[in-house]
């Protein structure tokens, strides 16, 4: 899972690039969705914000717990309490702490190990954010678009 994971944010560093944005008025919101199939893993980028410029970035692992060897019986009895602590576990050997601008979910779809992550840009903790996903600065929603497209993403 370390592996999966690991490539998944290694697609989200690639694109941390810092910049500014040059002011104005604020437009209304949009959300750019991006896709990509990763070790067996369906990784789902959501990144809003306005006026070009990330506020949030959702991100969803789909992880199918068959593939894992886990059979339906043993799938069909795993508590949410188990789920959170495969999540956080997960989210430990990457280097990502929850808080600070992380907000982390997981639960069971259809024999499927569903994580979200939300990172909030606007208001978490920037040295948390950096340590945890090398975001620095204003992010735009164009440039974070352009690298995970470059990284084999599907993006609309």
């Amino acid at each position: 899972m370390k592996k999966l994971l690991g490539c998944a944010l290694a697609l989200m560093m690639l694109t941390a690039c810092g910049s500014k944005d040059e002011g104005g008025n604020s437009a209304a919101k949009e959300t750019k969705k991006c896709t990509v199939a990763m070790s067996g893993m369906d990784i789902e980028f959501n990144v809003t914000g306005a006026d070009d410029t990330a506020e949030t970035i959702e991100i969803v692992y789909t992880l199918p717990l068959k593939s894992m060897g886990a059979t339906e019986d043993v799938i069909a009895n795993i508590t949410q309490e188990q789920l959170d602590e495969i999540g956080k576990q997960a989210m430990k050997q990457q280097g990502i702490k929850e808080g600070d601008g992380i907000d982390a979910k997981f639960k069971l779809e259809d024999s499927n190990l569903v994580m979200t992550m939300t990172v909030d840009l606007k208001e978490g903790n920037a040295d948390a954010l950096e340590s945890s996903f090398g975001i620095k600065g204003d992010q735009k929603i164009s440039e974070i678009v352009a690298g995970m497209e470059a990284g084999g993403a599907t993006c609309k």
